[in-house]
């Protein structure tokens, strides 16, 4: 990606402040608050109650007209709950209009009273927006009211606040200190609570290093360069997939560490079974073999235990879903063409061979994502259960890691079998498991032993009859002694296997078996596959919830496996190649973006047959002369006038698409303005503009979610992230679509949202704009997309794999200057720092930082290695920031376990160059500890001329401390003293005038200065 490209290129980030609680946090005075229950009386009541008994109010009206039960002064917060919207179960669009009005009534409602002047407003949604690919489909309508509150946030500062939650029971009890620090105290704007976690959004520069690139070449698969650290995951350009050969049946010497999920260490062992060999796909398939093309990919943590080397194995990925392309003659099951799921070695790459055997057909009612999450989690858990502890109707089953892929399908399966389920799970994963129908009788924490006692308890001593496991010492014990009367212990785990006799005649009748090889066989998974298959197909056994990401995005997604942040499981989507003779299709495609982005796919991509779709259609002005040039560039275009927003109309137009040219690409590139400020904007205003963004973007995913799309692209603005003075409806509507991005990836549908800036060339949008509309922009840091540099954006944005990015060159100065004056908008305070100083522990090469702090005095050195340890850490726990991580607080409460651990102490000696012992971590409990470790290590190789006057010095000040002066001899020593520090200010003032001059330098002065310096 090309730098003048990559540097404005931006996405949303939320971070994670991991910062402890202030000590007098349950000290401080409270501020006083209310609810407003509208439509969420029970959730309103929820709210009141964590924020402290708060009075709670039918509407605003209830609020200003009742009595007050806060005292006779008005409530400093009001919290008001938007309606939920169930995208599966409502009309979506008429559900954003609906929400989204009714929360421009209450915000103008709210600023027409000047009694609430003093008062701000907590707009509190419920998944509104991703902080993550953990967090699943957002709300769409929640969202649309974010992009407006954030204008209105534009329009009245400090008047409004937005803060997202999970709804989930930590989360609840951080909101009273949350509303208080956050929100009064330090006045942030928008917010989210994660499993009771503050995270706090930045726009930020799409950083190259987080993004895996994709080779030029057509076969590619997800490897490593170096194992020991997830940042040596790449992309690289291989050999063609080819068939598994003889199955080795050769044990993982590798152990699984405590953050494995249930059954984990099985997958591992799965994997080792299948021997890699045998022809490329220039050879014919082995018999019995086929050939398909690889849409999605699940994860399995044998994958992360390879990449970071505890395990001695090679090749990445064990199950996926996809297309059949090719078969063996033999082959009497697939055929080409048809939707398989199954067992595919080494399958996050675009094409794989496998067994038939170890494949099903996808149930109809399952995508590809739903698809690649099955096989190892259920085929492991039904051998389990099943074959191994023969599970029997009103039997009790204990699972243990309930939460994890193989755990939440050995409950379905359990229950399906019509025993008593307990489960146990981390305290915040305990909601997933009440919503899998257990009550808090028969669940645990898998993080203590109380889980003993407590089973005991509750089924009156007589324990368990089976036992699923995959934990370690004494939990296993705890977990034998739930066998009181015998039974079956699984161990599913590869971390604490015990000799089967000996547990026999340590706790008698108990049968002990550890997962065997036998799922090693195609013959066994076959006949797993089909026991399994029809309970797939109606919907007795359903698809496990799914977190999704790109598999360009392979790094996070391992880290957020490796730290079990998961709920189910992780599922890989990988890119579809754009077919040359589709058809893509371009709504707005008669406007000047729609026109520039059509030339741009002809004569740069090669695509041959383009729908341009519009209002008026053929009858647009220049449509006639767009087709002539697009014509002459050799491609066959289509012009149709067609309302998107009408589901009949749109129906009708695909089916219009020629079958030898299949669609294979939407980029939805329409919208209107209706621009006026927030408390003059009026249902019309509001609803115009919604209509083409909301219901045509709504339309277009649903009538084309069956296709096996290559692309689905969503012109949004910048005005849905930051909001826009003027434009609340239509940041509402953008805000909109970048949600539908999110709520596409997760289904693992292809999307790319794009949040523009402002064009130079004049457009339906921007033609209106005078020379002072254009220089307040100018103002706010905002520079126009040349023609040009938009087309590079719109490439590069494809190449991240990311659903929602900002391609917005910024000017950098402006947002500098702001931040100085404390003017600029929190959303935006990251990026004067991401381009003004080089990023927190880049130390590059080790030689180069051994010299640095050969180079620094003793104090200095200390401080630069505690914001490398910081900053890496921070790197590493991918979230927080190195200034909010206290150097105080311990590795293990900051959330680092064996595997974190061991990658901060690679990154640490890669950066250092130093030798480090495995037990960094766990012999230096923390920041500070770790630094001094670090510090005691350089201070030992620095050579003495480099510290020969700090000793000097540190002489003086001890004679200094002991001499008897007179006031003559004080005189002149200051005097020698002053004249030092005098010296060393004026080099150091120098310094800070060259920092200041870069900082406020533009691209232009820095280049001069560079060829300056050259000649």
């Amino acid at each position: 990606m090309a730098s003048d490209v990559s540097s404005n290129l931006f996405h949303l980030s939320w971070t994670a402040d991991i910062r402890p609680m202030p000590a007098n946090a349950t000290a401080r005075r409270w501020p006083r608050c209310a609810v407003l229950a509208e439509q969420n009386p029970e959730r309103a009541i929820e709210v009141a109650t964590a924020i402290g008994a708060a009075p709670v109010h039918r509407d605003l009206t209830a609020l200003i007209d009742g009595p007050s039960s806060v005292g006779t002064e008005d409530p400093e917060l009001v919290v008001w709950l938007p309606p939920l919207v169930d995208a599966g179960s409502v009309d979506v669009p008429a559900a954003v209009h609906a929400v989204t009005e009714q929360a421009l009534r209450l915000l103008q409602a709210w600023m027409d009273n000047p009694r609430l002047t003093d008062t701000r407003l907590i707009i509190l949604t419920h998944h509104a927006i991703a902080t993550s690919p953990l967090d699943g489909a957002p709300d769409l309508a929640q969202a649309a009211v974010w992009g407006l509150v954030r204008t209105a946030q534009n329009e009245y500062p400090n008047r409004f606040a937005l803060l997202d939650t999970d709804h989930h029971e930590a989360s609840y009890r951080q909101i009273r200190h949350l509303l208080t620090r956050h929100i009064l105290e330090e006045e942030e704007g928008q917010l989210a609570l994660r499993q009771g976690v503050v995270h706090t959004s930045r726009l930020t520069r799409v950083r190259s290093d987080d993004i895996l690139s994709l080779p030029a070449a057509a076969s590619w698969r997800l490897d490593t360069v170096g194992k020991g650290t997830l940042a040596n995951l790449v992309l690289s350009a291989g050999p063609d997939p080819v068939a598994p050969g003889a199955l080795l049946h050769r044990e993982s010497t590798g152990t699984p560490t405590e953050s494995a999920e249930c059954g984990s260490a099985e997958a591992a062992r799965l994997a080792t079974t299948v021997d890699i060999a045998g022809p490329g796909p220039e050879q014919a398939l082995a018999d019995g073999h086929i050939r398909m093309r690889i849409r999605a990919s699940g994860l399995n943590f044998r994958d992360v235990m390879v990449a970071l080397g505890l395990v001695g194995d090679d090749g990445l990925g064990l199950e996926g879903a996809g297309v059949v392309t090719e078969v063996s003659p033999n082959v009497d099951g697939p055929a080409v063409g048809d939707r398989v799921m199954g067992f595919v070695p080494d399958s996050f790459a675009p094409a794989g061979v496998t067994d038939q055997r170890m494949v099903i057909p996808v149930p109809r009612h399952w995508s590809f994502t739903d698809a690649a999450s099955a096989p190892v989690a259920y085929l492991t858990a039904y051998h389990a259960l099943s074959e191994l502890a023969e599970v029997q109707a009103g039997q009790r089953v204990l699972i243990h890691a309930g939460a994890g892929g193989v755990g939440m399908a050995a409950i379905r399966l359990a229950r399906h079998a019509g025993a008593e389920v307990f489960a146990t799970a981390s305290p915040a994963k305990w909601p997933i498991l009440r919503e899998m129908g257990l009550d808090d009788d028969h669940i645990a924490s898998s993080r203590s032993l109380e889980f003993k006692a407590k089973f005991l308890q509750v089924t009156g001593g007589q324990g368990m009859h089976v036992v699923l496991d995959c934990l370690k010492g004494e939990f296993v014990d705890a977990s034998l002694e739930l066998l009181p009367n015998g039974g079956s212990f699984i161990e599913i785990g590869k971390t604490d296997v015990r000799d089967a006799g000996q547990v026999a005649a340590m706790y008698p009748g108990v049968v002990y078996q550890a997962v065997d090889r036998a799922l090693g066989d195609p013959g066994v998974i076959h006949r797993l596959f089909t026991r399994l298959a029809p309970l797939f197909e109606d919907g007795t056994l359903p698809a496990l919830p799914i977190s999704t990401y790109d598999i360009r995005q392979a790094r996070q997604a391992f880290r957020d496996m490796s730290q079990a942040r998961h709920v189910g499981k992780i599922v890989f989507t990988l890119p579809n190649a754009p077919d040359g003779s589709g058809t893509v299709l371009i709504t707005g495609g008669t406007g000047t973006l729609g026109g520039l982005l059509a030339r741009h796919l002809v004569t740069e991509h090669g695509m041959r047959n383009l729908l341009l779709v519009s209002r008026r259609g053929p009858d647009s002005d220049g449509a006639v002369g767009l087709v002539e040039e697009l014509t002459e560039l050799g491609a066959r275009v289509t012009v149709a006038a067609c309302d998107i927003a009408d589901p009949a109309a749109l129906a009708a137009l695909l089916d219009s698409i020629p079958q030898q040219h299949p669609l294979t690409a939407v980029v939805h590139a329409a919208g209107v303005l209706a621009d006026a400020t927030v408390p003059a904007l009026t249902p019309h205003h509001l609803h115009r503009v919604l209509r083409p963004k909301v219901d045509a973007a709504w339309n277009l995913h649903q009538q084309t979610r069956h296709l096996d799309l290559a692309g689905f692209v969503l012109f949004s603005s910048l005005s849905g992230t930051v909001g826009s003075p003027g434009q609340g409806n239509y940041a509402a509507a953008n805000a909109y679509l970048d949600a539908l991005a999110h709520h596409r990836r997760h289904l693992g549908l292809p999307v790319t949202s794009l949040a523009w800036g402002y064009w130079q060339p004049a457009t339906g949008m921007t033609s209106h704009l005078s020379g002072s509309d254009k220089s307040r922009l100018a103002r706010f840091g905002f520079t126009p997309i040349t023609t040009e540099h938009g087309m590079k954006l719109y490439d590069a944005a494809l190449t991240t794999g990311l659903p929602a990015l900002a391609p917005a060159p910024l000017d950098l100065r402006v947002l500098t200057a702001q931040s100085r004056t404390g003017t600029l908008p929190k959303i935006l305070t990251g990026l004067s720092a991401t381009f003004v100083r080089r990023r927190a522990g880049d130390a590059g090469t080790a030689p180069s930082f051994a010299a640095e702090m050969a180079g620094l005095g003793s104090a200095d050195r200390r401080e630069r290695l505690l914001r490398l340890v910081q900053a890496q850490a921070v790197m590493v726990l991918g979230h927080g920031t190195s200034t909010s991580l206290d150097p105080e607080q311990p590795f293990k409460a900051l959330g680092f376990d064996s595997l974190t651990a061991l990658e901060l102490r690679n990154h640490l000696g890669h950066h250092t160059g130093l030798k480090l012992p495995p037990t960094l971590i766990f012999d230096h409990p923390n920041p500070r500890a770790l630094c001094a470790y670090l510090d005691s290590r350089f201070s030992s190789v620095i050579p003495k001329e480099s510290s020969d006057l700090l000793s000097e010095l540190n002489r003086f000040e001890a004679a200094l401390a002991s001499a008897a002066l007179d006031e003559d001899e004080k005189f002149a020593i200051e005097a020698k003293l002053n004249g030092l520090l005098e010296g060393l200010g004026r080099s150091r003032r120098q310094s800070d005038a060259v920092v200041e001059h870069i900082m406020s330098a533009s691209t232009d002065e820095i280049f001069d200065l560079i060829d300056k310096t050259i000649s």
